[in-house]
């Protein structure tokens, strides 16, 4: 219960550092950066006892533009699943619009963790088996201005059964590659920007 309220305050301080608001105009120019925590920022996260990444969005939504946030879920190799959880941003101007994922794997559930404009949302997931191990890494290293319908790949965790080992994790040609496909299950989290869907 500590950690949760310890999480819940670190997350509340950090996504609400960046809420800059305005209207978004024009085209869309947007970029993400991974984000250094302070010295205060990294103790009160490991009061959480969780793992998270944390990066910035900057620049400019468009009216008729939109930011998809998908986990693709790999088994075996094979994408099962690549449907957005979230979608419908807000159109206008981000300044150091903080943003967090993290991803674990316990006993009793796999939970998935993102953050972003004061909103933080837990995806869970049983385990399906007893004896499972994980590996987990940040894919964006650098600061990346998205591009039309090109995901940008922020996190992932790929998970093998009977204490397997895990191949390193990484991107190929800007795809999942090494770990992700070779494991028995990968989640990777994505942001792509599209066109805005008419309601």
């Amino acid at each position: 219960m500590k950690k949760r309220y310890w999480l819940l305050a670190l997350c509340m301080c950090l996504l609400l550092v960046g809420c800059s608001q305005g209207k978004g105009n024009g085209s869309s120019k947007l970029t993400l950066e991974p984000y250094d925590l302070s010295d205060k920022e990294d103790r009160l996260l490991a009061h959480t006892g969780r793992s998270l990444f944390f990066f910035t969005l900057d620049g400019t939504l468009a009216k008729d533009m939109d930011l998809e946030r998908t986990i693709e879920v790999y088994e075996n190799g094979k994408l099962v699943s690549d449907e957005p959880f979230q979608f419908g941003e807000e159109a206008k101007k981000y300044k150091h619009s903080l943003n967090s994922i993290g991803m674990e794997i316990s006993e009793k559930e796999i939970t998935i963790l993102v953050g972003h404009e004061g909103t933080l949302a837990s995806l869970n997931e049983k385990p399906k088996s007893d004896e499972e191990t994980s590996g987990s890494t940040s894919l964006l290293t650098e600061k990346v201005e998205l591009k039309k319908n090109t995901p940008v790949y922020i996190y992932g965790m790929a998970i093998s059964k009977d204490g397997d080992e895990i191949a390193s994790l990484g991107l190929d040609e800007e795809k999942p590659s090494g770990g992700f496909i070779n494991s028995d299950r990968a989640y990777v989290y994505k942001i792509t920007l599209v066109d805005r869907k008419s309601e």
